[in-house]
């Protein structure tokens, strides 16, 4: 850690400092004529007006104290702190001050590192709490439509099959699709827990991607009561690519979930086969997330907040990024509210045959 001695001379307006002060800032020593004023160059303009406030503030015991950001002649940004004592003549007017200065960037650095991890572990911390309520929620509505539906699949047993058949069937078709909602959302912890662990299984093989594309429609979004479709397009010359084919059937039923939740309209799925990169667009037309919402939108837990009275978790997204990434690509997206949102996977063209 570099540091120095320096003296200000008040009464000639003189400022003089060690050899080792010159070198902590990174330049030659200058002439007679060094003073307050040219140091205060060197100072970071956002620190100038702090660290002239604090060459006045002396306190009861007549010292000086503060730390400032230096910009050294070779563009490094350091931190220096100064501490200092004031010196009076017998009419207790002050004429010179001695001080010593030294770098404590790294000191700034660390503490501005525990500072960042002090407020994203607080930020962590609201979002496992949104989650935990999400959660407890999401497992809550299934259920008690299930418990719901089977008591009152129990009023009809004992009515004749061709009043009781519809009624059933109706119930029957609930809890299958809460079933399925519970399984989803197990899924998804699951998931985010082998994430979070280290412990995804990373197996990519040659995959034809117009097949992969069709089977994940095919296996997921083909019969949905509303009888809405995925619209489908493939622009280029199709090859096969290189992809963990269980990863990334994750990542397309994730972004095409979405798409079907948020938008009243089909989505569509455009897959461009480019020269040095395989590109996968899922475009709709819904209700867009807020432009506040877009830098929080890959974090675990989060929600939009025109999201709060539809289905989910926060955690679909995390996990399709993190698939995406594992391959080498990423994940992105645009958005405008009230217009929709595009969602882009890039993969590498290297990652592709």
């Amino acid at each position: 850690m570099g540091q120095g001695i320096w003296e200000d001379d008040l009464e000639q307006g003189k400022l003089i400092w060690d050899d080792r002060l010159w070198e902590l800032h990174g330049i030659e020593p200058q002439g007679p004529d060094w003073s307050l004023r040219e140091y205060i160059n060197l100072v970071h303009p956002d620190d100038r007006a702090s660290f002239l406030a604090g060459t006045h503030h002396v306190s009861p015991e007549d010292r000086l104290a503060n730390v400032s950001r230096i910009i050294r002649p070779d563009g490094r940004l350091i931190y220096v702190e100064h501490q200092a004592l004031v010196v009076r003549n017998p009419q207790g007017e002050p004429v010179r001050v001695i001080g010593v200065a030294w770098d404590v960037t790294e000191r700034k650095q660390a503490e501005q590192a525990l500072q960042q991890a002090l407020q994203r572990e607080q930020e962590l911390n609201g979002l496992k709490s949104q989650f935990v309520s999400t959660a407890s929620h999401e497992f809550r509505t299934p259920l008690t439509t299930i418990v719901t539906s089977v008591y009152l699949m129990k009023l009809y047993l004992d009515k004749p099959s061709e009043i009781a058949r519809p009624h059933m069937d109706k119930h029957l078709n609930l809890i299958e699709q809460q079933v399925q909602n519970v399984n989803e959302l197990l899924s998804d912890l699951l998931s985010i827990g082998a994430l979070e662990a280290g412990k995804v299984s990373f197996h990519p093989h040659r995959v034809d991607v117009p097949t992969l594309c069709q089977q994940v429609i095919g296996s997921h979004f083909s019969h949905r009561p509303d009888g809405r479709k995925v619209q489908t397009s493939f622009e280029g010359q199709p090859y096969c690519a290189y992809l963990d084919e269980k990863l990334i059937t994750q990542v397309l039923v994730n972004l095409l979930a979405n798409a079907f939740k948020f938008a009243q309209e089909e989505p569509r799925l455009v897959i461009r086969f480019e020269p040095e990169r395989l590109v996968m667009e899922i475009i709709d037309t819904g209700i867009g997330i807020p432009a506040s919402d877009l830098p929080k939108l890959f974090e675990p837990f989060f929600r939009a907040c025109n999201t709060t009275t539809i289905q989910g978790t926060g955690l679909g997204l995390v996990i399709a990024r993190q698939y995406v990434e594992l391959h080498g690509g990423t994940l992105t997206v645009q958005s405008q509210e009230a217009k929709g949102s595009t969602f882009t996977i890039r993969l590498p063209r290297n990652q592709s045959d």
